[in-house]
């Protein structure tokens, strides 16, 4: 997916996923410019879009602001301490082709699994101690 991206949609239906067999939704069709298409999952898009911005999101939806005179679409991206930030498409697009080139490196690697260690954590309440809260 290193390509240039030129529209993702949105498909509410969902689809199967080819790895669990699970039915999914929704999904989102990616586009890109040498025609090409590709559909992914909300696990993939948020992989990706936590590499890009090598901060865990937690989730992700397009927006649109209204004025009376025009229409503006954004994505806003939500991580996993709750601070948020709007993107215009094409900072979205270009984190997506980020976080996507990067998803083998060694250093991106490590990063994701530190991240998982630390959520391991949080969700059976280890203290740095080693200790578990009862």
């Amino acid at each position: 997916m290193s390509k240039e991206i030129i529209d993702i949609s949105q498909i509410q239906d969902g689809g199967i996923n080819p790895i669990t067999g699970i039915h999914e939704k929704p999904t989102w069709n990616i586009k890109f410019a040498d025609g090409d298409e590709r559909v992914l999952f909300k696990h993939k898009m948020i992989e990706y879009l936590s590499m890009g911005f090598q901060k865990q999101v937690e989730t992700f939806k397009k927006v649109v602001i209204k004025t009376k005179t025009e229409e503006t679409l954004t994505w806003l991206v939500i991580f996993r301490d709750y601070r948020s930030q709007h993107l215009t498409i094409k900072n979205f697009f270009n984190l997506l082709l980020e976080g996507h080139s990067h998803r083998n490196e060694d250093a991106y690697m490590r990063w994701e699994h530190s991240l998982s260690r630390q959520e391991m954590r949080n969700n059976i309440n280890i203290r740095d101690d080693g200790t578990s809260e009862s």
